[in-house]
């Protein structure tokens, strides 16, 4: 059965991101943005909003899908379809769209680097390697592939797995939710550790990436593997852990607000708990309204859906070279800035989306990884 929400929330977070890394270059020091002076506060409270839940979105729909791959596939077969669907549009991406934001941010903006050296960049041997946004792809690729390697070679784990599902059928949402976002913490720290002890700077091994959403991702997985039980957590739960959750949420973020700027230790790590709490409420109110008012399809929401990958991928590249002539020949930073930018940038995403990857058989392998008759 096709599960439209997940769709649409697949779709929902591509098209936010246009919003939100267009939102950087009027907030933050980014690949691109306007003098520091020109910074807009109302942009930052919405970006800050929209990237409470976007990634763990992902992460949370990407965890469904890979676990259901796991028993769909043999391990030859299951290898071949991520490296084809993630590992292909990861290398071509790299090459091509990485690269060339990289020349407009790097090499024409702020003049930090020289082409080749810019060419190096996309290379993981060089010490400055960078992924950009394709890490979400190598995780997603990476925890794929250890998920299967824990199904189908770690057989003792199954009967802890077990006993761990059996546990859990007596618990309330809330204690759930405690224990949930206790592992989202410890996941966090404990990644912060490892990183404290092997200081390896590579974007191949990011460490704090793999603390944050690895939970994400394994929430997912929980949600397949026992849909009756966690879809009362995730999905469709009751007015009243509604209005509680929201509560929560709120407060949280309220709170995070008031201490984010402290240096005290003490303050720090509250900060990061209630940052830890908002990202997990505003995940589950986000699943709760995809499920409740978004579990249908129609024509423009199904093409959003299919576009969703090729978006995500081309997104930032455009945003960062409409912003670098925006910049270099408009010197008007407003609120009307921002929106000309994502109008730009979602006409030119869209329409290479439609010439490029829709319509050509190539474009359409190397960055989906589909291959057409």
């Amino acid at each position: 059965m096709r599960l439209h929400y997940f769709d649409n929330g697949k779709a929902l977070a591509s098209i936010l991101g246009i919003f939100y890394h267009a939102g950087l270059i009027f907030t933050v020091p980014w690949l691109i943005n306007v003098p520091t002076e020109s910074f807009n506060q109302g942009i930052g409270i919405f970006t800050f909003f929209s990237n409470l839940f976007r990634m763990p979105l992902f992460m949370f729909i990407a965890g469904y899908f890979a676990i259901y791959s796991v028993f769909k596939y043999s391990f030859q077969d299951f290898l071949k379809n991520k490296l084809q669907r993630l590992g292909l549009p990861l290398i071509t991406s790299l090459l091509t769209l990485v690269f060339i934001q990289t020349i407009y941010s790097e090499v024409f903006f702020k003049k930090n680097l020289s082409i080749n050296e810019a060419i190096h960049r996309i290379f993981p041997w060089d010490h400055n390697f960078t992924l950009s946004h394709l890490w979400f792809l190598y995780l997603v690729l990476l925890f794929s592939l250890i998920l299967y390697l824990v199904v189908y070679h770690l057989k003792s784990a199954e009967s802890i797995f077990n006993k761990f599902k059996t546990a859990q059928l007596n618990l309330n949402g809330f204690t759930i939710d405690f224990i949930l976002i206790m592992f989202i913490l410890l996941s966090s720290v404990s990644f912060y550790i490892i990183e404290l002890a092997f200081p390896i700077r590579h974007a191949l091994l990011p460490f704090a990436a793999f603390g944050n959403y690895l939970p994400y991702f394994l929430m997912g997985i929980l949600l397949h593997n026992n849909y009756n039980k966690y879809s009362v957590i995730f999905l469709s739960y009751s007015n009243k852990r509604l209005l509680i959750i929201a509560s929560i949420t709120t407060l949280a973020i309220i709170t995070l607000n008031y201490f984010n700027n402290y240096d005290s230790l003490v303050l720090q790590a509250l900060t990061y708990f209630l940052k830890t709490v908002s990202n997990y409420y505003t995940l589950l109110i986000v699943l709760f309204i995809l499920n409740k008012y978004l579990n249908s399809t129609n024509k423009v929401l199904r093409y959003l859906s299919d576009s969703s990958y090729s978006v995500y991928l081309l997104h930032q590249p455009i945003i960062t070279i409409a912003a670098y002539y925006y910049i270099k020949y408009v010197n008007h930073y407003s609120f009307t800035s921002y929106l000309t930018l994502v109008l730009i940038a979602v006409l030119i995403t869209y329409s290479i989306d439609f010439l490029v990857v829709r319509k050509t058989t190539i474009g359409k392998y190397l960055y989906t990884g589909v291959k057409t008759k």
